[in-house]
């Protein structure tokens, strides 16, 4: 992890690494520009580095969250347009109003809609959900180690 050591990141990482017992590094900016020449840090910025850490590909853990889920009996619908939903009167499954006027229905549903939530679920669930924007990064690499071109 790379932050400004004044912005708290740094210290809730370390808190939280302490916590655990987990060994780490602190590395000054000039530590992480030397070893990880990827990487242009400012000089306020520090890395921590926790050697048992990793990296999840999200589209990875996606196709194998879904393979599981498969496996475990649900009736996976990719792409799908729920227009609505509303509960049976029975109170014990969910019917889902498809685009193309069909009509499913489940014990459990799992509704992963991104930015159009709030349009699916209405105010329903409007005091229950927060939207959050998480921002990712990736990062192309050099060739043993050196800077990739344009860096």
């Amino acid at each position: 992890m790379i932050a400004r050591s004044e912005t708290g990141v740094v210290e809730g990482t370390i808190e939280s690494i302490n916590a655990h017992d987990l060994e780490h590094e602190v590395l000054t900016s000039y530590e992480v520009r030397d070893r990880y020449r990827v990487f242009k840090t400012d000089e306020e910025e520090v890395g921590v580095v926790e050697g048992e850490a990793g990296w999840l590909e999200p589209e990875k853990c996606i196709d194998l969250h879904t393979k599981l889920a498969r496996d475990a009996g649900a009736d996976v619908r990719l792409g799908a347009k729920v227009k609505g939903f509303e509960c049976a009167p029975e109170g014990d499954r969910v019917r889902l109003n498809v685009e193309d006027g069909g009509v499913m229905e489940a014990t459990k549903v799992v509704f992963a809609v991104g930015p159009w939530t709030s349009g699916l679920l209405g105010d329903r669930m409007k005091d229950k959900l927060t939207v959050t924007r998480k921002v990712l990064h990736w990062f192309g690499h050099g060739v043993d180690g050196d800077k990739p071109e344009g860096s």
